[in-house]
């Protein structure tokens, strides 16, 4: 497909603004669900650094639908010559706060993989929509200045499997075993794009929509539908 001149232009400049340049040997590495944000970053990236990205799936294996998911991500990434992996944790996670045990196991696994490829970084397709719901969500909380703060654009992420690595250097005297630990920088590239334009972007790509965005359990399902009634502005 091919992307506007400028939207690849915007994406380079963002990206390069949070992490080094990628190049073959130290890739800008993406999650990627196969959604149609994520998959606009894909074709984004692309573009902007060819043969300099890497792709990865994480299939929590919490429904049927998700590995076909990966695999329709997979299978494009092949036909476009992008080294892509699934990831899926030891067990699916249960119980309480799902999406919260989700979340961290998809940052554990994402970050690892990342990391054994000499990533450069592990950018997310998280955008100015995604910041408004999460800001909603925080508010209703009740949280404090660092919650309402939001998604940040960069944050650097240490892994507890690499830090407890007996593989790696010990740490010196008086540091912390995590801190020891590589820091993989997460950018957020896209927190200034809106939802909408990336689903324009995605039109000719293969997506899917993910039915737990709709799930009314979760919070933010609730603040989505409150943002698209259009009485608030992301």
């Amino acid at each position: 497909m091919t992307l506007p001149p400028e939207a690849i232009l915007r994406f380079t400049t963002h990206v390069t603004a949070l992490a080094p340049t990628p190049t073959p040997a130290t890739p800008l590495a993406l999650a990627i669900s196969g959604g149609p944000d994520s998959m606009a970053m894909l074709a984004l990236a692309a573009a902007a650094f060819p043969q300099a990205i890497i792709a990865a799936t994480v299939d929590h294996r919490l429904r049927p639908a998700s590995a076909d998911e990966a695999a329709m991500v997979a299978s494009y990434c092949n036909a476009n010559q992008i080294l892509h992996a699934t990831l899926a944790p030891d067990r699916p996670p249960a119980g309480a706060s799902i999406q919260a045990q989700a979340r961290h196991l998809r940052y554990a696994l994402l970050a690892d993989w990342a990391l054994a490829a000499n990533a450069v970084a592990l950018a997310t397709a998280h955008h100015a929509d995604d910041q408004a719901e999460t800001f909603l969500m925080r508010a209703a909380r009740g949280s404090g200045p660092a919650g309402l703060a939001g998604i940040r654009p960069r944050w650097d992420f240490r892994s507890d499997r690499w830090a407890a690595s007996p593989t790696r250097t010990p740490a010196k005297a008086g540091v912390r075993p995590e801190a020891a630990a590589p820091a993989l920088p997460i950018i957020r590239p896209l927190l200034t794009w809106r939802r909408a334009d990336l689903r324009t972007l995605a039109t000719d790509l293969p997506f899917v929509d993910d039915p737990s965005n709709a799930d009314p359990r979760h919070d933010r399902t609730h603040a989505r539908v409150l943002l698209a009634t259009g009485r608030l502005d992301p």
